[in-house]
């Protein structure tokens, strides 16, 4: 999941797409081919349709979403604002000096 948001976020290469999809499994070694053959079994379809359900509970309505406690943070422009809340509880101003450099974020 990292993987692919940060080649979201800082590459602008949107999650599900190529080369997004190939290049962020690789990343995490996972072979793509496989990958994608098991996503379309009858189970992972399933598994989908539970999750979406539990999401559309929860309110979540498109993606990315970032849930923190009950709060929804919906955009990738909310992103700051999601980590400002699980930091302090509140959304503040972020500086460069709150995020982790990009090679600690564990791919």
């Amino acid at each position: 999941m990292r993987a692919a948001y940060r080649r979201w976020l800082q590459l602008g290469q949107e999650t599900g797409s190529e080369p997004n999809l190939s290049e962020s499994l690789r990343d995490v070694g996972v072979e793509p081919e496989r990958a994608l053959a098991l996503a379309k079994t009858a189970e992972a379809k399933a598994a989908l349709m539970e999750e979406t359900s539990l999401a559309r509970d929860l309110g979540i309505f498109g993606s990315p979403t970032f849930v923190i406690g009950h709060e929804l943070f919906w955009g990738d422009d909310r992103l700051e604002d999601a980590i400002s809340w699980y930091r302090y509880g509140s959304v503040r101003s972020l500086t460069l000096l709150d995020f982790p450099e990009p090679d600690s974020l564990g791919g």
